[in-house]
Order: C-alpha cells, then structure tokens, then sequence
C-alpha cells in the first residue's frame, strides 16, 4: 500500500514538472498562422528576444509586420523560437525543422509537392553541420553531402544514371586528387629488363657466345673459391727456450776471469 501512494505521488510530481515546462515555455513563446499563395505556416515566436545579440556570419528567422523574414546578422522583430512547419495548399508538408533564438537547428526535412522526400539536413546553430542528403521527385537519392560548421567537408557524392561520382571537399574547397606518376621508360621492371636482354642476345649470336663463355668462366672461378678453405690457419710460431730463472754456479776447477788490473 505504502509503495502504491509512493508511485502515485512521483508520477503526480513528474507530470506537474513536465506542465510547468510546457506552461513556461507556452508562455515564452506564442504560435503565429501565415496563409502564402503556394503555402502555409505555423510557427512558434518568442515574445521577447531577452539578451540575444545577432552575431555576423549567421542567419536569422524572425516575425514582423504579420510576415516570417531571413536576414544575416541581424534581425529587427520576434524570433522563432520552437517548432516550424510549411504545409502546401493540399496541407501537404512542405517543410518541418526548430528553430531556436531565430537560429536553425536539428534536423529538418523538406518535401516535393507530390509527398515524396526532397531533401534531410541536419543544423547547429543556423548552419548545416552533417550529413545532408537529396533526393528528387521520383524520391531516389541525387546527391549526398557533409558539412561542418557551414561549409562542406568531406565526401560530395552525386548519383546518376546508376553510377556516382564522388568529390572530396575540405573547409569548404574542393580538393583536387594528386596525379598519379607515370614511369619513366628508363625504369623498367625486372620481367621487362630480362625480356629486353633475351632480345637482345637472339639477335647478336656472337655476343651470346661471349656472355655465354663468361658465365661459365665466373662459374668455374666461383666453384674454385668454393673448394679452396675460406680461412688459413695461422703458423705456429718457433717456441724459443725459456732462460734459467738462477744461474748455476761454475765448476771448482775452472779459471777465474781476471779482472784487468795489475798488482
């Protein structure tokens, strides 16, 4: 019993959290109807704009004068701020995505006037960051394509007649593929070299013969090395005698040296 009313009171609490949210954000923003002649929209504006400061290089949506305006760097009315939808005039969708602080952001999807998908971006802060992908009324994919920070990075892949031509962008330029080397002829392979030496012997026999009597004397010659010891043994050097380490004392008998002076 005592879980039952501890469930019930964390629901009740969760749904008055989720309320407040939307009650405040109701109460940021307001959702305005505009009727074009070829289309629609709803689209949700915020009462006041607070502290946003329009920055340069950025794309701003904003409401005034009962109409919906796309300005760069600047704005002078409400910006949208929360969900956006065109709709053609079968209520047909156009075109869905958010907007927030007159920026767009996440992802947005854009139709053909026969429903079919036309194209899928994703956007941070106003500018597509991504992937984007494109597709035409028949809904078969046309071109795919990478962005970062507003500009194309990456792979631009465009489809046609069943094959796809794919170009590499980076910071928003093209970036063109290295040329491949060509060989130079006086480089040739190993099979080539070879091949052009055969020829060349078919054609001159008596230079065959001489480069065939000096392979067999380089045969010869290196059979011979083979057979001779690679390394000589050292002589041995003459082992000379070892002098006594005492001197042996002369015989009794024998004559003493003089020593050169007279007495």
């Amino acid at each position: 019993m005592h879980l039952r009313i501890i469930f019930c009171f964390l629901l009740l609490c969760s749904s008055a959290t989720a309320f407040g949210r939307d009650k405040e954000f109701q109460d940021k923003t307001y959702t305005v109807y505009l009727n074009y002649p070829a289309y629609s929209v709803r689209a949700s504006v915020l009462h006041h704009n607070g502290k946003v400061k329009p920055r340069e290089g950025y794309t701003y949506f904003w409401f005034g004068s009962n109409a919906i305006h796309e300005t760069q760097g600047g704005f002078d009315g409400k910006l949208l701020h929360g969900e956006y939808k065109a709709f053609f005039l079968d209520n047909q969708l156009k075109e869905w995505g958010s907007f927030s602080n007159g920026l767009k952001t996440g992802e947005w999807k854009y139709w053909h006037t026969n429903g079919k998908l036309a194209e899928v971006s994703e956007f941070v802060n106003g500018k597509k960051h991504g992937p984007a992908s494109y597709y035409n009324a028949e809904g078969k994919i046309t071109r795919t394509e990478h962005y970062k920070h507003g500009k194309l990075h990456g792979n631009v892949t465009n489809f046609e007649n069943d094959s796809k031509k794919i170009t590499r962008y980076k910071k928003g330029n093209e970036v063109m593929p290295k040329p491949e080397k060509a060989k130079s002829d006086s480089v040739r392979t190993k099979p080539e070299a070879e091949k052009s030496k055969t020829d060349s012997l078919k054609a001159n026999p008596a230079k065959a013969d001489t480069a065939s009597g000096k392979k067999k004397m380089f045969g010869l010659k290196k059979k011979n090395e083979k057979a001779q010891p690679a390394v000589q043994p050292e002589k041995q050097k003459e082992k000379k005698p070892r002098k006594p380490l005492f001197r042996k004392s002369p015989p009794a008998d024998a004559p003493k040296p003089s020593s050169g002076f007279r007495s």
